[in-house]
């Protein structure tokens, strides 16, 4: 039995073109390594080098989105590359043939007046025979040249006037050093300044711009990173098991639902999605929504991380404003941005200061909006706010639906799942029986006209008959509803030196009761409490916790050495002395 002979590296491009052309879909390089071998047989070690070459061609297409590469050809494009080189070679040729026309119509010109003949052909051997006579008298003349007087009182000249000339030469090239070394210089600096600003000098340039922080622009991401196309059939890749999907329907993973497989499951507790004529209406998005994240930070940076590294590219904007509730205390958050923390995702931080109006009425919030809006540009009335804490970390699952989807009724209000000290500790949402969700998701539009960009009416909740006529439309209709485990709230979930911190920077009245400003004394009570489970009134929180990976943040989870003090009590198994 022969051998089977193997594709020739022509015989692969065509192959994996042909991938392309069939599927007409954008893939990731290991969606090609996987379905290549099976459906064109080319090897996967291979894929890389083909696509590679098709790339370099200009065959594939190819765009970095986030920390993805995609590859994508269309036979559309390949049909117009080949018109156009047909064009360029047919214009070339013309071209050619029209110089080719020329140069006949210049020979024959040419020819007139230099027919062959009798006397013409004498005249050539006597030019001929004249030159070699002057080659051979120059030859001649060579020989006596060192004794010929003209030239040896040139040499004379020459000789008394060289060190001036050499002076003078000297000056000129010095100059015309100088000058190319400062038209270098010119020439580096443009290139320097020319160069894209890496994240974390993007952020410092804005903060530091004349007159105030400069302004973000908002810009659209491409609808097709969030996509997985199959023929016709469009699915959200977020919740697709894209190996087994196909043209006829989209495989969700578990905990997705839905024909696009873009619904949580967490969902189908809310009323609206057991509505015939509401699940009708909603549809997914040609243009995704841009997202706005705002939120108060003081110590929380932990899980503030968490939550930007899980939302990275979904969030547009994080809007940050660091909360200080005593004027002497100091911007730790300010701190650590300017020495690069977060570094990779500051292009997308704006930094709120606190003012100290905002000090004085206790609505930092509001100063958060009204400033951090004002340091956006192009912002559209259906882009979506986030209003949270730095406490409260988002589920992505959620947010991949919020953003895809038009149809579902604003506004939302947030249900967390309530933690304190760190994930060990779970709190009872209705233990004050004062745990109300907020209103935490709304769109542009919403705030402007049924609160006015109010924190303070956001908060009540109050949304006036004029303001539901005027905003209850078919594609956004008006109806609350809350969302359950929308994601995690993990109160005081600091080391017990920033909350001592934390606690000694609030103003005397919003202290607790028992703080005092002694660290010696304060610090063993704080990890007292932790031990025990008692919040910062002295309450017990509810039941120990023990965290899995279906119950954390993701981000968390993947870094569990890291974050080990939120997934273990730290003072489980330490003895600390009864100090009340």
């Amino acid at each position: 039995m022969s051998r089977r002979k193997g594709l020739s590296h022509e015989e692969k491009r065509q192959k994996i073109m042909e991938l392309f052309y069939e599927k007409k879909d954008f893939f990731q390089l290991k969606e090609l390594e996987k379905i290549g071998p099976k459906e064109k047989g080319v090897i996967s070690q291979a894929i890389k080098d083909v696509v590679q070459s098709l790339v370099d061609d200009g065959m594939v297409d190819t765009e970095k989105i986030g920390t993805s590469v995609y590859f994508w050809a269309f036979p559309s494009k390949a049909i117009n590359i080949r018109k156009r080189k047909l064009d360029d070679m047919k214009s070339k040729f013309q071209e050619v043939d029209k110089k080719a026309k020329i140069s006949v119509i210049k020979v024959e010109q040419a020819k007139v007046g230099r027919e062959e003949n009798v006397a013409r052909t004498e005249a050539l051997a006597s030019l001929k025979e004249l030159q070699e006579t002057q080659n051979k008298l120059q030859l001649e003349i060579q020989k006596y040249r060192d004794s010929d007087p003209e030239v040896l009182a040139q040499i004379k000249e020459n000789t008394q006037e060289e060190p001036a000339s050499n002076m003078v030469r000297l000056k000129v090239r010095c100059r015309c050093i100088v000058v190319v070394v400062v038209v270098a210089q010119i020439f580096v600096v443009l290139w320097f300044f020319s160069q894209p600003l890496d994240p974390p000098q993007q952020f410092l340039q804005r903060l530091s711009s004349e007159g105030g922080q400069s302004i973000l622009h908002l810009k659209d991401q491409p609808a097709y990173y969030y996509y997985a196309s199959f023929g016709k059939e469009l699915c959200v890749r977020e919740g697709t098991v894209v190996d087994e999907s196909s043209e006829t329907h989209c495989v969700c993973h578990t905990g997705w639902l839905g024909r696009r497989c873009g619904i949580p499951a967490l969902l189908q507790s809310s009323p609206w999605i057991h509505d015939p004529e509401m699940i009708n209406n909603l549809q997914l998005r040609r243009r995704v929504k841009r997202v706005i994240l705002l939120l108060p930070l003081s110590h929380e940076f932990d899980i503030f991380e968490a939550n930007v590294n899980g939302l990275r590219d979904l969030v547009d904007v994080f809007i940050i404003g660091e909360r200080k509730l005593n004027s002497k205390a100091s911007h730790p958050l300010l701190k650590k941005l300017k020495n690069g923390w977060l570094g990779d995702h500051q292009d997308k931080f704006i930094y709120v200061p606190a003012r100290e109006s905002y000090l004085m009425n206790s609505s930092h919030i509001q100063g958060i909006v009204h400033d951090g809006l004002r340091l956006l540009s192009d912002i559209r009335p259906d882009d979506l706010l986030i209003l949270t804490s730095g406490e409260e970390i988002i589920a992505r699952d959620v947010l991949v639906f919020l953003k895809l989807f038009q149809g579902y009724p604003l506004p939302i209000r947030c249900q967390f799942k309530h933690y304190i000290y760190g994930f060990f500790w779970r709190v009872e949402n209705n233990r004050n029986g004062t745990n109300i969700p907020q209103i935490c998701i709304l769109s542009v539009k919403f705030f402007a006209n049924a609160f006015q960009y109010q924190m303070s009416e956001l908060q009540d909740g109050n949304i006036s008959k004029e303001s539901r006529d005027f905003l209850n439309t078919k594609d956004q209709p008006v109806q609350e509803w809350t969302i359950p485990e929308v994601g995690w709230k993990c109160h005081l979930c600091i080391s017990a030196q920033n909350m001592f911190e934390k606690f000694i920077n609030l103003p005397q009245g919003l202290r607790p009761k028992w703080f005092l400003d002694s660290p010696s004394s304060m610090l063993p009570f704080i990890q007292r409490l932790v031990k025990f489970g008692q919040d910062e009134n002295l309450n017990p929180v509810g039941s120990a916790n023990l965290p899995r990976k279906d119950t954390l943040p993701p981000f968390m989870w993947q870094n569990h050495d890291r974050f080990s003090y939120l997934m273990v009590n730290p003072y489980e198994t330490m003895s600390i002395h009864n100090i009340i």
